[in-house]
């Protein structure tokens, strides 16, 4: 697989999370894909269930920002180190540093995500108060 069409696969996933559009986010994704979000949690499985967790999200916050910092692409994967940050709904800022890596398929569709964080800080920083 070419490295040009990873990069615009993940770019395009990225530009659809950042204008919160979940037809573009879900249109990047192989009908069975598999997200590990947090990795070591069973994984998420399909539109259906990548829909949950995108207006999971999306529910939960008044705004919301993923600044992709760098990606590096190696065969038919890219590493995207980014910062997230958003406003929940209760006025509370919670500021997500992480690492996503997305396989791509060969029909240029996102087929496994791991995605790196740390759920106890996120879940410090949902309570502060």
């Amino acid at each position: 697989m070419k490295p040009e069409t990873v990069k615009a696969t993940v770019t395009s996933l990225i530009a659809a999370i950042q204008a919160r559009d979940l037809d573009a986010w879900l249109a990047c994704f192989a009908d069975d894909a598999k997200n590990y979000n947090p990795v070591g949690t069973p994984p998420i499985q399909g539109h259906e269930g990548l829909k949950r967790v995108f207006q999971n999200m999306a529910g939960a916050m008044k705004d919301f920002k993923f600044t992709a910092e760098s990606m590096f692409v190696a065969g038919n994967e890219a590493a995207v180190k980014y910062t997230a940050t958003g406003t929940l709904k209760n006025g509370k800022l919670v500021v997500i540093d992480g690492i996503n890596v997305y396989e791509v398929n060969d029909q240029g569709k996102v087929q496994t995500v791991r995605a790196y964080w740390h759920p106890a800080e996120v879940a410090a920083q949902m309570k502060k108060q």
